[in-house]
């Protein structure tokens, strides 16, 4: 009985030493900054290039003239850890590079083309890729062949990024296909942006966290 009793204490312990961390786990899952969903045309995004509208829950692009669209939103991403979440489908596409679809996160520009500085995640038809824009001039920092876009195919991303240490993790339909880190990271932005060339493509969703 003794024995028991001092197992029995000893979980009791144990159970409400677990108490303060269970709680702090708690408290440092990601709060959502920014969700849509694209049922409806949505509130305070801009169009600068390319034909936007909204079709069967999307924000579809149907230009597949231009090069270099742009839909821009303003908000702002601060934080020790971003994530950002968006689903693309990629419809048509007119050029040997293309599909090509892809979003600009971590931005201090939205007009500009390649949004000033920022990180831009792009598949085309040919390749995964990153590049970062530096006072609005990209600067290719890897490639992926092994996941090119293919035309009627929809494809759901997730980066994690770290402002602090650099570290990014792209992640492709649930699956860590990429760990990265830049020395000398973006640590805010001011607007997020959808980007196609040559491709007719629709984005389902679009989330962005931070987690402190």
């Amino acid at each position: 009985m003794k024995v028991i009793g001092k197992g029995l204490a000893f979980l009791a312990v144990a159970l409400v030493a677990a108490l303060p961390a269970a709680s702090m786990a708690r408290a440092a899952e990601p709060t959502v900054l920014y969700s849509e969903e694209f049922d409806t045309m949505p509130a305070g995004w801009v169009p600068v290039e390319g034909d936007w509208g909204i079709e069967n829950g999307q924000l579809v692009n149907y230009d597949t003239y231009s090069t270099l669209t742009n839909i821009y939103f303003p908000i702002e991403q601060k934080g020790k850890v971003l994530i950002y979440e968006w689903e693309v489908s990629m419809y048509d596409a007119v050029s040997s590079w293309a599909p090509l679809a892809g979003v600009h996160f971590l931005a201090d520009s939205g007009e500009d083309g390649n949004h000033g500085n920022s990180y831009f995640l792009f598949q085309a038809s040919t390749v995964l890729k990153l590049y970062k824009s530096e006072n609005n001039k990209l600067v290719a920092q890897w490639d992926m062949r092994e996941y090119a876009a293919v035309v009627g195919e929809t494809y759901r991303f997730k980066v994690i990024f770290d402002t602090t240490t650099g570290k990014m993790q792209v992640y492709l339909n649930d699956e860590l296909v990429k760990e990265w880190v830049d020395p000398n990271p973006i640590p805010s932005g001011s607007f997020v942006a959808f980007r196609t060339n040559n491709t007719k493509a629709g984005f389902s969703y679009l989330r962005i966290s931070v987690q402190e």
